[in-house]
């Protein structure tokens, strides 16, 4: 379970459903309502915050009212959550495979996206799906005529040592669940590509472990002009 207070913004303590929902012919605000109602039928919990769009910014959490200092304003099972220790408990068989079969915390998590991505309509996660973005501005979509007009020469090697490590990680991939996955050679490259870039911007560490948590993952924020004394160890 993971739950989220105004104080600490992330604390980690750490129901099968099935929706029939046609993200092709949503808008988004329709997207967003349903991604809402699936997220509390999942016992999820939201106090005085909604999912909305900010100019500029994407999809992001919004206040409906002043939330006091200490309150909890977010709740997520761990029905919904996706890290690799919850998938080898999982019900789902596949869920379990990749688990077994990827050491990363992060490879599995981003194994169980496209899984879930390449079951459209049948996945119970797909109103969390509808409301992903397309695309996350990412060092590794630019093609090597785009690096190459990069003025900081460290940053183009690093980008390049980037899509070097995703190609590979892709192949590897594709090697990986030849024998388990549906169609695995459906999975292109450009949708590795999208599940990295999901995972790697809006994924949560915690102690070495990758968590995918739908709704905490929109948290979108401004620097606090207010001075606060520190509180971590």
């Amino acid at each position: 379970m993971l739950s989220i207070t105004i104080q600490y913004l992330l604390v980690i303590l750490l129901c099968h459903c099935h929706i029939h929902v046609y993200g092709q012919n949503l808008n988004s605000k329709d997207k967003d309502v349903l991604f809402m109602k699936w997220f509390h039928y999942h016992n999820g919990i939201s106090n005085n915050i909604v999912v909305s769009n900010f100019t500029d910014m994407g999809k992001g959490i919004k206040t409906t009212q002043p939330i006091t200092n200490g309150e909890e304003v977010l709740f997520i099972p761990n029905d919904i959550l996706l890290s690799r220790d919850l998938l080898l408990k999982s019900t789902d068989s596949l869920h379990r495979r990749i688990a077994y079969e990827f050491e990363s915390s992060e490879q599995c998590v981003i194994a169980t996206l496209l899984l879930e991505k390449n079951r459209g309509d049948n996945s119970k996660w797909i109103p969390y799906m509808n409301i992903l973005p397309k695309y996350v501005p990412n060092l590794s979509y630019f093609s090597l005529s785009s690096l190459n007009a990069l003025v900081n020469p460290q940053l183009k090697a690093e980008a390049l040592e980037t899509q070097k490590s995703i190609n590979d990680n892709y192949k590897k991939f594709l090697s990986i669940v030849s024998n388990f996955w549906p169609n695995p050679h459906a999975i292109t490259y450009d949708e590795y590509i999208w599940a990295n870039s999901i995972v790697d911007s809006r994924g949560l560490r915690f102690q070495g472990q990758v968590v995918l948590a739908p709704y905490a993952d929109m948290f979108n924020y401004q620097s606090n002009g207010i001075d606060r004394q520190q509180q971590s160890g």
